[in-house]
């Protein structure tokens, strides 16, 4: 023990007096583990780091604020976005440019007609191909039933021999009935 400085910090009733760094090395010089230098944390809630909770009340409230005030500024972005989009229509009242410009009435009478002409003249087309499709398909699902030869050649005289099989008075005014064909042949 005879390497061991003398502390330098000794007081003239006795206490010794050194810093962290002081300590440190005459602890490493006993062999003894350094003292740490760094401060420690505390957990929340602590004899050493109580909590405050009217600090932690007012943080959420604040926080609470927060979002709400986020939420309000993007619901109005979205109706400020819709406003733009209706507001870019044009309106009744409005002229409209270029090749749709209306002068007077008889010229929006005019184009209205004719619009409502292909429109009219497009759907006629649809439902002749509908019915030409149609008419396909029931020559494919039965082939033998209708041959074209015969469908052209069918006429009252096919239903010869057929037979109503309901009277005249089982028929009543505003009832709707399903007639049934009985052969006799």
């Amino acid at each position: 023990m005879a390497d061991i400085d003398k502390p330098k910090g000794q007081d003239s009733g006795g206490d010794v007096s050194l810093s962290v760094d002081e300590t440190n090395k005459l602890r490493a010089q006993l062999g003894l583990k350094p003292l740490e230098m760094e401060v420690k944390e505390e957990k929340a809630g602590s004899n050493k780091n109580p909590l405050d909770y009217l600090a932690m009340k007012e943080e959420e409230e604040e926080r609470k604020k927060t979002d709400e005030l986020q939420r309000k500024i993007e619901e109005m972005k979205k109706q400020r976005k819709v406003a733009s989009k209706v507001m870019a229509v044009k309106g009744l009242g409005e002229a409209s440019d270029g090749e749709d410009d209306i002068d007077n009435a008889a010229k929006w009478v005019k184009r209205s007609r004719k619009k409502h002409q292909a429109l009219a003249d497009k759907l006629a087309k649809q439902l002749q191909e509908q019915e030409e499709q149609d008419a396909e398909q029931a020559k494919q699902v039965l082939p033998t039933a209708c041959p074209d030869s015969q469908a052209e050649e069918y006429s009252a005289a096919n239903l010869a021999g057929f037979k109503v099989a309901h009277d005249d008075d089982d028929f009543k005014e505003g009832e709707t009935v399903i007639l049934t064909l009985a052969d006799q042949r």
